[in-house]
């Protein structure tokens, strides 16, 4: 099924004819283990309609100003150790570190229907909005290893605090980078 879910990803992201801003970053889940693509289907003829359908669809959440947001992506990092209590006192002998993401996005249920011109625009936003979603998916998992250093580094009486002051960090920074990008729409992440 995820590989079935992952084709129908590439196909939406393989669309070709948009380009970004040459200082403008794009993102890509390559690479980034345990992801779930989770999709709402949207439906319409025009732009509009489209739109409609996804704020009416989505459930997802507003931002700040009011937005409505058309997909959403939920990174999760954990982690589990074993420590070990010797003469010397405490310490982590083994750390494994969790990471998965959820990454929930619109679905044009009706293909077919819609005019070249609007499906083209479509398929453009798309790509866009895959590329800001896997930022989101970057902003945690980008930063797994200074998150697994912290903990070995805090010990068995402060590796926890160390980690979720990482992980709260990362969340920031996940919020700046909404800010940053006006919510993906500076990116070309928004329809129509």
């Amino acid at each position: 099924m995820l590989i079935s879910m992952l084709s129908m990803l590439i196909q939406v992201v393989d669309v070709g004819g948009w380009e970004l801003g040459p200082n403008e970053r794009t993102y890509s889940f390559d690479g980034i283990p345990n992801v779930t693509f989770v999709y709402y289907d949207v439906y319409g003829t025009t732009p509009l309609e489209i739109r409609r359908s996804m704020e009416a669809h989505a459930g997802l959440g507003q931002s700040d100003t009011g937005r409505v947001y058309g997909a959403l992506t939920k990174p999760y990092v954990g982690w589990n150790g074993l420590r070990e209590t010797g003469p010397k006192g405490c310490r982590i002998t083994k750390l494994d570190m969790i990471y998965r993401v959820s990454v929930t996005l619109p679905r044009l249920a009706n293909r077919a229907a819609v005019p070249p011109d609007t499906l083209r625009r479509w398929d453009s936003f798309m790509a866009k909005l895959i590329s800001h979603e896997a930022g989101h998916a970057h902003n945690a998992y980008d930063h797994l290893d200074e998150i697994r250093a912290a903990i070995l580094k805090g010990g068995c009486q402060h590796g926890n605090e160390a980690g979720t002051a990482l992980v709260r960090r990362d969340q920031q920074r996940d919020h700046d980078y909404e800010l940053a990008t006006d919510y993906g729409a500076r990116q070309g992440a928004s329809f129509p």
